[in-house]
């Protein structure tokens, strides 16, 4: 169906170094790689992927004003105030859409009703501070 569109697709798998080595070289039309777990603070999961010199930044994407933006937000303590400058910076990522995101992991938990002060985060990752097992 692609061809019939009028896309040439070859699909080369495989192993994840050799994916790494051909994300940091740039050797790609388009790539796709999961992305491990989130982060409790937002700039781990901004940041890694999407600045300048980011050894994480396989889309080779660079934007100067992103780059202000995250570095200005890092140094501030308010969430608010930090809020404001992912926005700017977001603003520019969803114009430029660097990177397609293609699904979100839907995560299930499961545990004994015993257990008070579980909090579940977009992120899929436990933290485990809070809970008491009765």
């Amino acid at each position: 169906m692609a061809k019939d569109a009028g896309f040439d697709i070859r699909i080369q798998a495989t192993e994840f170094a050799s994916l790494v080595q051909h994300a940091v070289k740039g050797d790609f039309e388009a790539i796709l790689q999961g992305w491990p777990g989130g982060r409790a603070d937002p700039d781990g999961n901004i940041s890694n992927p999407l600045t300048c010199n980011s050894a994480y930044n396989d889309a080779h994407y660079c934007n100067d004003e992103v780059d202000r933006e995250l570095d200005t937000a890092r140094s501030l303590d308010t969430r608010a105030d930090r809020l404001a400058h992912y926005r700017i910076a977001a603003e520019h990522i969803l114009q430029d859409l660097p990177i397609i995101y293609l699904y979100y992991p839907k995560w299930l938990y499961a545990h004994t009703a015993r257990l008070s002060g579980f909090m579940p985060y977009p992120d899929g990752v436990i933290r485990p501070q809070g809970l008491q097992l009765q």
